[in-house]
């Protein structure tokens, strides 16, 4: 399987809603860190999935960011992500996230190739764990 190359990179563009936002007492409403790690991790899983065979996928293992400002409702953020290596089924990207003043956040962001069914199966027998009796603990001396 050719996985995509170093350098390639993508990016999306988002307006920033109130449920987006974290309000602090005495400020504005803000965008919040999780809203901007799901925008990142969006735009790297859709520029990886367009190279990827019908039956892989990619999912996030890591992600280290620098939350570096703060951005209001109905600001455009754009969400940027490259590719800066490729090491078996690991794709590790640099990620950022702007508005039109300055770099939002910045960080690494990791994501590993798999198979889509094998990682079905995977999902699968935890989801039968989860509604089979529990089994007890043994007593506690």
């Amino acid at each position: 399987m050719d996985l995509p190359k170093v350098g390639t990179s993508h990016e999306t563009t988002f307006i920033v809603e109130p449920q987006h936002t974290i309000p602090f007492p005495g400020l504005p409403p803000v965008l919040a860190t999780p809203w901007i790690v799901w925008h990142l991790e969006a735009t790297a899983y859709y520029m990886l999935q367009t190279s990827l065979p019908e039956d892989y996928i990619t999912v996030g293992t890591r992600i280290e960011l620098d939350h570096l400002a703060p951005t209001l409702v109905g600001t455009e953020v754009t969400c940027r992500s490259k590719i800066v290596n490729v090491d078996g089924n690991v794709i590790t990207l640099h990620v950022e996230a702007s508005d039109r003043f300055e770099v939002l956040t910045k960080g690494l962001h990791k994501r590993h190739v798999v198979e889509v069914n094998r990682f079905a199966k995977r999902l699968e027998s935890k989801s039968f764990a989860e509604h089979s009796p529990a089994t007890p603990l043994p007593p506690t001396k």
